[in-house]
């Protein structure tokens, strides 16, 4: 790409211009905005919504797409890293990379690492490190397999760094067998975009699942599901991917599972206490089922 200030020439990964040292764009923004993978989305969606015509259900299609107009991106977490968050604006929500290159991880060796990394490798080339991962969500809840706590992001300070794929971005690599850097982009044609068309996208992948008896109560099911595999291949979710630091001022607001805190022995002494520390932040923490 060009640098608009000095008028020279570097490559769209990187977080700064060489020449000049301005800051560049938002790299994963940049790989899902390029004029052929809009276009491959809008046909995706084009055909998800003629399937639909023939199913009998474009009404149904026509409403999910309008719902997930409404979107949100929502994290989710464990206590102990909520309450780190609250605990000071000066907390910044770490990644995997993060964590591992402080030595406050160790990684376990487990088989979804060693897909995690050379998937994330091909998909953020030069940036993987900088990128948070959330889902789609519309009713504030999240994937549990990550936590018990489910932290909704403020879309006006994500919106212009966020790009989406259409379920998680590991588990596309190995369906689509993408093993060569080469042709990455190839092979993610249709499967990923910016924010701002990530209904689209959504609507093109889960449209096959509805009929002409959908309603839009049926419609957060359809979106985001755990599954019953324990590595979380079998997890539906639309993946947004967001570029950047993440501070407690980036939430809007957190719910968590009563049954799953009960569960891990977190008592209403200590849900007290994550409430009072996120009020001055303007964050509500709500409890569910």
């Amino acid at each position: 790409m060009r640098c608009d200030r000095c008028d020279n020439e570097f490559h769209e990964t990187l977080e700064r211009c060489p020449h000049c040292g301005r800051p560049g764009l938002y790299a994963n923004v940049i790989a899902a905005s390029k004029a052929e993978d809009v276009a491959a989305v809008d046909q995706r969606h084009e055909a998800a919504g003629r399937d639909a015509d023939r199913r009998g259900c474009r009404d149904a299609f026509d409403a999910l797409t309008a719902w997930l107009e409404g979107t949100v991106a929502v994290v989710a977490r464990g206590y102990p890293e909520v309450h780190r968050l609250a605990a000071t604006d000066r907390s910044v929500y770490g990644t995997y990379y993060d964590l591992v290159q402080s030595g406050l991880l160790l990684p376990d060796g487990g088989s979804w690492d060693l897909l995690r990394e050379p998937a994330d490798a091909l998909l953020f080339p030069n940036y993987r490190e900088k990128i948070r991962f959330a889902a789609l969500s519309v009713d504030g809840w999240g994937v549990a397999r990550y936590g018990d706590f489910f932290l909704t992001l403020r879309t006006p300070l994500i919106e212009h760094r966020a790009s989406v794929y259409d379920g998680n971005s590991t588990v596309l690599v190995r369906f689509l067998q993408i093993d060569d850097a080469t042709r990455v982009a190839e092979k993610l044609r249709g499967r990923r975009a910016p924010w701002a068309t990530r209904a689209k996208l959504a609507a093109a992948q889960l449209g096959s699942h509805l009929d002409a008896a959908s309603r839009e109560a049926d419609f957060q099911g359809l979106l985001l599901a755990d599954g019953p595999i324990a590595d979380g291949a079998s997890d539906r979710f639309i993946e947004v991917n967001i570029w950047g630091p993440m501070t407690v001022r980036t939430v809007e607001r957190v719910a968590y599972s009563k049954s799953g805190t009960t569960r891990r022995g977190i008592y209403k002494v200590e849900l007290k206490r994550l409430e009072r520390l996120l009020q001055p932040y303007g964050v509500a923490l709500e409890g569910r089922p």
